[in-house]
């Protein structure tokens, strides 16, 4: 855990030339969400955490967006695009790469 913390920290001193924000000053959002959130909020069949099945090619693009809307706001998993259970690699992946390269760190 602390080791996860501080390459958190190394992180965003990289990405923000500044040390992380108090407790006080950083938002935080923590949500619990059933299958009927999931479902309602991902567009997900029956809750599903992989998402919507990609059975045909047209079926991958119903995915919602990795992008939040907000300014440094992403998502990343099975409900994403891409998702699925080895996708949700990925899509941190290419999250992650997208970050880099808005920062001009790439």
């Amino acid at each position: 855990m602390a080791e996860s913390a501080a390459l958190f920290r190394s992180v965003r001193r990289l990405l923000f030339g500044r040390p992380p924000p108090s407790r006080r000053d950083r938002a935080d959002l923590r949500q619990l969400a059933g299958w009927i959130r999931v479902r309602q909020d991902t567009s997900a069949y029956r809750g599903g955490i992989y998402g919507i099945s990609a059975d045909s090619a047209r079926q991958a693009f119903f995915r919602p967006s990795s992008w939040g809307g907000l300014r440094g706001l992403w998502f990343a998993g099975g409900t994403t695009q891409p998702g699925g259970s080895p996708m949700a690699a990925l899509s941190g992946q290419l999250v992650a790469e997208h970050i880099i390269a808005s920062f001009g760190m790439g």
